[in-house]
């Protein structure tokens, strides 16, 4: 079956309530585009419990849980967060831990780094209780990164990058440790030229699309509330620096999603 997942989407999004555009709409226009499934992420522990409310009831839809690393800048996640993750991964449709992390765009002082890399380490070892994948956030703190996955090289850990934003170097690292690198609607802007070097070089097998909707919404609709259904873009970007069909990217994709998620 042809079609495509929106790996990573954020459909409880405050974005979308305060724009009146409900989760049935979007689930509808996404399926009308093609979009077989898609991968609702959590970022705090309220929004976790809503992912999986969600994915509870809607077919197709699954969750990723746990808390993203601005919301962590002055206080670490705590013993009682973890246990309510612990407690929602149990939930058939929970099918990977994330959005997790390490942002240092808003995180200045030593501590609020330190309270990030806490957070990003105490999920990591509960994914590997779990036996569950990552889906990992960076932004300015790709070194960082990078030292705290090779720690856990060999403990078994997986997962995928998320809206790759890094340089060629770190990919090639992220990709002989396992690791999917997934794209977003970045990859369609004017002055997106390295990424597109990224993507070009990135082997199809680890590759996977996502939309990060509400957020970053590719070109033509660029400034606007992105949506599930606008992953064909960055589809149809990826076939055209790899220079292959939809069609032949269509089935890898839903191969690798199968790989690393399970669906």
């Amino acid at each position: 079956m042809n079609g495509y997942i929106d790996t990573h989407c954020h459909l409880n999004s405050e974005l979308y309530e305060n724009e009146n555009v409900p989760i049935d709409e979007l689930i509808s226009q996404a399926t009308t585009n093609e979009i077989i499934s898609l991968v609702n992420v959590g970022t705090t522990i309220e929004d976790s419990k809503k992912v999986v409310e969600t994915a509870t009831v809607k077919k197709n839809i699954y969750a990723a849980i746990g808390v993203h690393p601005n919301y962590v800048l002055d206080n670490k996640i705590s013993p009682n967060d973890i246990e309510i993750l612990n407690e929602l991964s149990k939930n058939k449709k929970v099918i990977a831990i994330g959005e997790i992390g390490l942002d240092y765009h808003y995180a200045r002082s030593i501590e609020q780094r330190k309270n990030q890399l806490i957070t990003f380490t105490k999920q990591i070892e509960l994914s590997l209780d779990k036996k569950l994948p990552v889906i990992i956030h960076c932004r300015d703190a790709w070194s960082d990164l990078v030292n705290v996955l090779r720690k856990y090289k060999n403990k078994g850990i997986k997962g995928i990058v998320h809206c790759y934003s890094g340089d060629l170097s770190v990919a090639k690292e992220l990709v002989q440790m396992g690791f999917y690198i997934s794209f977003s609607g970045i990859i369609t802007f004017k002055n997106a030229v390295e990424i597109r070097e990224v993507v070009d070089w990135c082997p199809i097998q680890n590759l996977l699309i996502e939309t990060d909707s509400p957020y970053l919404s590719p070109e033509p609709y660029r400034g606007k509330l992105n949506r599930p259904e606008y992953v064909v873009f960055v589809a149809k970007k990826i076939a055209e620096i790899k220079k292959i069909t939809l069609d032949q990217l269509s089935l890898q994709l839903i191969d690798n999603v199968a790989n690393i998620l399970g669906i």
